[in-house]
């Protein structure tokens, strides 16, 4: 299986990569269809979202991906028709986030510039309900994980 693109949070004053992909699950809960082409096997779901924690509340800024030709930055609109606001609170998502590699441009060099311990955020309805720091030596760095949607 190849690696899968990681989602982006920015959390803590720190950008951090996350096999969490919350809006999977709002495809799922709304019986939509992923409008992103998957046009790369290292990221089937077609997109990469940006997504950042302010307040507590769990936000999508911004989708990236490829649109066949170029690296693009998709508008909100696309998966929420009418969506005007520069980002979208993430109410539908219950999950826990594993943050296990943030992202230092001083010294991120693939596996090199993931960090341990890792965090869990662990979020209902959009918003942060707890963090905990875990300590993962058994866990291979490269190992896939998604969210835990409850």
């Amino acid at each position: 299986m190849t690696t899968q693109a990681s989602e982006i949070l920015k959390y803590a004053g720190a950008k951090w990569r996350t096999g969490a992909c919350p809006l999977e699950d709002y495809f799922l809960l709304e019986r939509e269809v992923n409008p992103f082409p998957a046009l790369s096997s290292a990221c089937w779901r077609g997109y990469v979202g940006h997504w950042s924690i302010e307040d507590s509340r769990l936000y999508l800024e911004k989708l990236t991906g490829d649109d066949g030709e170029v690296h693009s930055i998709f508008p909100l609109a696309k998966v929420f028709p009418g969506h005007t606001a520069n980002r979208a609170f993430a109410h539908w998502y219950n999950g826990d986030m594993l943050l296990e590699d943030k992202i230092d441009p001083a010294l991120y060099k693939g596996c090199e510039g993931m960090t341990r311990p890792a965090l869990v955020l662990k979020i209902r309805r959009g918003r942060l309900m707890a963090e905990e720091v875990v300590d993962r030596p058994d866990v291979d760095l490269l190992e896939p994980w998604t969210s835990l949607a409850s």
